[in-house]
């Protein structure tokens, strides 16, 4: 499970990866004393990525990136695809207690699956 992200690694613009940037170039410029709200650190750091769209900024407080840090100290590829495996492990989770909290009857696991299959992001061709 640890080589997962070795092997599988997500460059910037893979499934997931847009939106996540932002947290990881803004957990870096901190680690390097900087201001996670400066726009030209946050835009050096995304662009060393190959990234050269307009910044995106995280407006999130400073201890969002603590929470995530575990998910964030690794290299942007190996660190996004954790990000893609941590989200897809959540929502396992969700589909498993939600019908447990609202008494509803418990989801087999094909229903839950097809659930899964559903709602995760569409991989482009």
């Amino acid at each position: 499970m640890a080589l997962i992200p070795t092997l599988f690694p997500l460059p910037l613009g893979a499934v997931g990866t847009t939106d996540f940037v932002q947290y990881w170039s803004a957990w870096h410029v901190i680690l390097d004393g900087g201001n996670c709200y400066d726009a030209g650190a946050v835009y050096a750091l995304q662009s060393s990525l190959a990234d050269k769209n307009p910044p995106l900024i995280s407006w999130n407080p400073p201890w969002t990136f603590t929470l995530l840090s575990p998910l964030l100290l690794f290299p942007f590829e190996q660190s996004a695809t954790l990000w893609f495996l941590a989200q897809i492990l959540l929502l396992g989770v969700i589909i498993s207690t939600v019908p447990q909290a609202f008494s509803l009857p418990k989801l087999l696991p094909i229903p839950g699956a097809m659930i899964v299959t559903e709602v995760s992001p569409q991989i482009p061709e």
